[in-house]
């Protein structure tokens, strides 16, 4: 079988990688393609609101935008493309000219649809017409795979796509990850967080809790990746240590020294740092959104906190540092849940058999 697969983000590299193990892959990379100066312009005038995050949502989801992105694509694949049996598509901001491969039979790999309810995503003037545009490509795919069973539910409900034609097939780290379980733990533990100084990932709440950690654990430390003190506008206190943004190398030290990780997020889809961090070992404690738990609960790993919640966050963070053979345990469970199940040679090859056989 012969599989085109289609990207715009650098996760999608992983996903051709991870396909390529076990069929012909011919790599569309997107990721370069972008609209041209003018384009912008025009795209920047349609889509002005006074509010700046609006507009920054809006400049993106707008019709102008999409269909600049869709003719630069096609134009992208033209000058690659080749017959194939099927093709893969990673996102879906954008659907192409299919036709440019063949006959093919079309798959969409997917972490959510555009979701009207969530502020994050809220698109009030082209929300709508984003949300049709989506629908019309899915009623092409033969199968639609999904990172969680969340956005499964989320594709039933809000797209009224049926069950049977969705396939949650899980989603993997973006880091290269050594397989090894973790022999070492600091006393007290050592938290980690990963992520830059936005709302929507919570820093704040995490921040509020380890100062309540603090009060009866003096020397605890909060490992901060992804984002220097300067950046962090709220009031800080000691063990705080930021180191800034952090290649993969540097990332993975981090994660390596560390002992329990934490995801505060206020909306996180699938957090790719869940299952690096589960891979070295890490405890998760992550928020109740999104598909953000399943990995956690799949491999009973780590804890759930419901989102904005200092005081469950703080519990949970302490409940850890008095049972270090808990900890130890789930260290264990957290390793072997991530390198058995959500690795991408696991997810490509769920998604590889499923085309395989339709196609």
């Amino acid at each position: 079988m012969k599989l085109a697969v289609i990207y715009t983000d650098r996760r999608g590299k992983y996903i051709a990688e991870g396909c390529a193990q076990f069929c012909e892959v011919v790599e569309i990379d997107l990721s370069g393609v972008s609209i041209k100066w003018w384009q912008k312009y025009i795209s920047a005038l349609v889509s002005f609101h006074l509010n700046r995050k609006l507009w920054q949502n809006e400049f993106y989801r707008n019709p102008l935008a999409v269909f600049f992105r869709k003719k630069n694509g096609n134009n992208a694949i033209k000058k690659f493309s080749k017959k194939v049996d099927a093709v893969l598509q990673f996102g879906l901001m954008n659907s192409y000219d299919y036709s440019l491969f063949g006959d093919p039979k079309i798959f969409f790999y997917l972490d959510g649809a555009y979701d009207p309810n969530n502020p994050y995503w809220y698109c009030p003037r082209f929300g709508q017409w984003l949300s049709g545009m989506q629908k019309k490509a899915y009623k092409q795919a033969t199968r639609i795979f999904t990172f969680s069973k969340w956005a499964k539910r989320q594709h039933i409900e809000q797209c009224e796509i049926e069950s049977e034609k969705i396939i949650d097939v899980g989603w993997g780290p973006c880091l290269t990850i050594e397989k090894k379980d973790k022999g070492f733990f600091n006393n007290p533990p050592h938290f980690v967080f990963v992520g830059r100084n936005s709302p929507i990932k919570g820093l704040d709440i995490l921040i509020s809790a380890f100062k309540i950690v603090q009060e009866k654990y003096p020397d605890v430390i909060l490992n901060i990746a992804g984002m220097n003190s300067e950046e962090y506008s709220g009031d800080l206190t000691k063990g705080l240590l930021f180191h800034g943004y952090c290649e993969a190398d540097k990332l993975k030290k981090i994660l390596g020294s560390s002992d329990i990780f934490i995801l505060p997020s206020r909306y996180e889809r699938a957090g790719h740092v869940t299952i690096e961090a589960m891979s070295y070992g890490l405890v998760p404690i992550v928020t109740e959104t999104c598909g953000a738990p399943e990995p956690v609960l799949a491999g009973k790993c780590g804890i759930i906190v419901p989102q904005e919640d200092i005081e469950s966050l703080a519990n949970a963070m302490i409940s850890l540092i008095e049972n270090p053979l808990l900890l130890k345990q789930l260290s264990h469970n957290a390793t072997g849940e991530a390198l058995k199940n959500w690795m991408w040679d696991k997810v490509c090859e769920k998604i590889v058999s499923v085309i395989s056989k339709a196609s």
